[in-house]
């Protein structure tokens, strides 16, 4: 009988571990925010910024609270404080100091800070990251002109450490009385090596074809030089520049040029990062071959209105010095639509 009686005692010794190692890790993983007023918030703070700290506790979605009305925030994980767009150090909460400020410990070494100080505090990047997004807008006119125009639209975002991939696609058909007067397609990809931040290495490639223009294809690809301006959760912004080939064929014509290209990339998340902002901008000017210049951007706003679900507005400018025999050289277009976000 002292055999079972031991297996037992094996079993529940074995099963309360698991419960204390269980509890520790959860405790450990609740961050604490103490307000000045006596309360404290309990949760997942994602991240300090512009003055409110974002927090998400079990019982609620992501909230925001101001940085003024916090007394101290304790954690035992650790956090990015962006220095500079050059250098990011780890942090931890922990506590405060007599005299009322922030304790944090920094490089092994706890010092005080104003909590106020602290600007851009996020949780460590991922190795990993993505993000896919798709949406459509239609749009339909009834009267004097019948006219139909849908837009498909998608982008892809992925990271692998040092190593970031942008691909996008857009489809865009237009009839007016019943005759196609646009057929446009545009695919694209970027590829971006960080090999000393904020440097990186560019490596592009895009695919646009406009039957209606004339156009009957435009195929790029370009190694660049490039720069991040800003890189957080919040706001991106890179440029990037350098020379490419470019083969296209405009009416009969096929020709391959030398290409000097500039392209830019912004993104800033407002309103607890239910909207993003964004714009896409390249510049194309021929080196050889055809005299010619293409201007693109792309601006507008996501907002999320329900989870992962968007809306999209957007304004999209084309320009060319030298476009196709009977086209118009400038091509704007104002679009609604909307769509989801994998991540």
């Amino acid at each position: 009988m002292i055999a079972p009686s031991l297996g037992r005692l094996a079993c529940r010794t074995v099963f309360s571990v698991l419960l204390v190692m269980i509890a520790t890790t959860a405790s450990a993983a609740t961050d604490v925010i103490h307000l000045k007023n006596g309360d404290r918030i309990t949760g997942e703070i994602d991240k300090i910024w512009d003055a409110e700290i974002y927090i998400e506790p079990d019982y609620a979605d992501e909230f925001t609270v101001d940085v003024d009305a916090v007394a101290y925030i304790e954690s035992d994980r650790d956090f990015d404080l962006e220095v500079s767009i050059k250098e990011d150090t780890t942090i931890k909460f922990v506590g405060q100091s007599p005299e009322g400020e922030q304790l944090i410990e920094r490089d092994g070494q706890v010092v005080a800070v104003p909590l106020l100080s602290l600007e851009q505090v996020e949780e460590p990047e991922e190795y990993f990251d993505w993000e896919i997004n798709a949406d459509v807008s239609l749009n339909f006119e009834r009267g004097n002109t019948d006219t139909d125009t849908n837009q498909l639209r998608g982008d892809a975002f992925f990271k692998f450490g040092d190593h970031r991939h942008f691909a996008d696609a857009q489809f865009i058909r237009e009839r007016t009385d019943n005759e196609s007067t646009k057929k446009q397609d545009l695919i694209g990809y970027d590829y971006n090596w960080s090999f000393s931040r904020p440097w990186f290495m560019g490596l592009n490639a895009s695919y646009e074809r406009d039957p209606i223009k004339d156009l009957e294809h435009r195929y790029i690809a370009g190694i660049n030089l490039g720069r991040d301006i800003w890189d957080s959760a919040r706001r991106f912004w890179s440029i990037q520049a350098g020379p490419g080939i470019q083969i296209e064929e405009r009416g009969d014509e096929e020709d391959e040029q030398a290409i000097a290209q500039y392209l830019m990339r912004i993104t800033h998340k407002f309103f607890s990062s239910d909207m993003d902002a964004f714009h896409r901008q390249s510049v194309t000017y021929n080196l050889s071959g055809t005299d010619n210049t293409v201007f693109k951007s792309s601006t507008g706003f996501e907002w999320e209105f329900i989870d992962d679900a968007y809306w999209r507005i957007s304004y999209d400018y084309d320009w060319e010095s030298d476009p196709a025999d009977d086209a118009v050289s400038t091509d704007q277009r104002f679009t609604f639509g909307v769509g989801i976000e994998f991540d």
